[in-house]
């Protein structure tokens, strides 16, 4: 997302209204101008944001209105659906087009907002679920009529969209890290958390939320360091399971395999990657968004040319069939830690090969690439106005 708003700004005034999340404005520059809107927290709040969302975001509308006062808006652009009926409305009002860049299928998305329900509120919460999967993906297919350009992230989403919603010609731009040509880091794991030499570092970095196969990589290096006490994991980021997986590592007795880093800019973020030996990119498919999803973190490592232990699925199948970067593996506690420690036992040959593989595939999976075709959407869209 961070470079996509970069590429937007180079040439056009970008006007930015979010979520108050907390997020970072890593991006800054004379074009670009960011605006926060606040959703109220608590369980009825999110029942009410993420399932009844046409009606709540009728608020966005307004607040776009107020702040931006330019007569002409040339391009709107929603990167989820919560956002896609006030960009409907605002596409009226200033007579512009709309590119609807849908980053998943959000109504399958539902049952991951509430992680640690119980009781009636989990009872409520499986009957959203139904709920958005019905009459959410109804309303989605009656607002993409609106928009004159969809995109999405990979292939398999947008043959999902072009299926399920009778949709043509969506376009795919991949959310790919710009192309990194050298790959030596400043950062010494082995030094901060004082690793031996000896030891292999694995490292899984970005958001430690449900669906990334987190708990069961704690439980699988339980189980990887009784057969190899040296091979060490480090998690880098936050988020909402931060205190529970810290609490699972204490639990399990690993303090000294496992370590916490907290998140670093984005900019900082491949000389991060390169200073471990492999990197982990899991995804447990409990809803259709997560099994078609394609994580950052996999083209991260691909410019990090570090090998990679992936789970099965058909995006990262797709980039495995063209580029041994490194191992795939079921996503369950025995398989994750068999394919641990296969990677920590090759060869310095293999793993050669695998790094070989990875400058090959970062650079068809890089910013660079992806760039041109946002580009040439903007300029179609902005040139055939009305």
């Amino acid at each position: 997302m961070l470079n996509f708003i970069e590429s937007l700004s180079k040439e056009n005034k970008l006007h930015i209204f979010s979520i108050a999340d907390g997020n970072d404005k890593q991006i800054t520059n004379n074009n670009i101008f960011y605006y926060d809107y606040e959703v109220k927290s608590g369980f009825r709040n999110k029942l009410i944001k993420h399932t009844f969302f046409w009606k709540l975001h009728r608020e966005l509308f307004k607040i776009v209105n107020n702040k931006i006062k330019e007569s002409d808006i040339h391009l709107i652009i929603c990167h989820d659906l919560p956002t896609l009926n006030p960009a409907i409305e605002l596409k009226k009002q200033y007579d512009s087009k709309l590119l609807y860049d849908s980053l998943e299928i959000y109504t399958e998305t539902i049952n991951q907002f509430f992680p640690s329900v119980s009781g009636l509120k989990k009872i409520i919460a499986k009957l959203l679920v139904k709920f958005m999967r019905f009459f959410g993906a109804r309303r989605e297919k009656i607002m993409m009529k609106s928009c004159d350009k969809i995109s999405t992230v990979n292939e398999s989403l947008a043959k999902y969209f072009e299926k399920k919603y009778s949709q043509n010609d969506i376009q795919v731009i991949m959310n790919c890290p710009k192309y990194i040509e050298s790959t030596s880091s400043s950062i010494d794991f082995r030094k901060k958390f004082k690793i031996s030499p000896n030891s292999k570092i694995f490292i899984y970095q970005g958001t430690f939320n449900e669906g990334r196969g987190l708990e069961l990589l704690l439980k699988s290096f339980y189980k990887v360091v009784q057969a190899n006490e040296n091979i060490k994991l480090i998690l880098l980021g936050s988020g909402v399971l931060k205190n529970q997986l810290i609490q699972t590592v204490h639990n399990l007795d690993l303090t000294d395999t496992i370590f916490f880093h907290d998140p670093v800019p984005y900019a900082n973020l491949i000389e991060h990657t390169i200073g471990a030996d492999f990197g982990i990119n899991l995804l447990e498919p409990f809803n259709l968004s997560k099994k078609f999803a394609s994580p950052n973190k996999l083209f991260e490592y691909m410019q990090a040319e570090i090998p990679v232990l992936c789970s099965y699925s058909p995006e990262n199948d797709l980039i495995f069939q063209n580029y041994s970067i490194g191992e795939q593996c079921d996503i369950d506690t025995e398989s994750i830690k068999d394919a641990i420690l296969k990677l920590s036992q090759k060869s310095v040959a293999e793993i050669e090969l695998h790094k070989k593989m990875s400058q090959k595939a970062k650079s068809k999976y890089c910013w660079e690439n992806q760039e041109e075709l946002l580009i040439q959407n903007i300029e179609y869209l902005t040139m055939n106005e009305k």
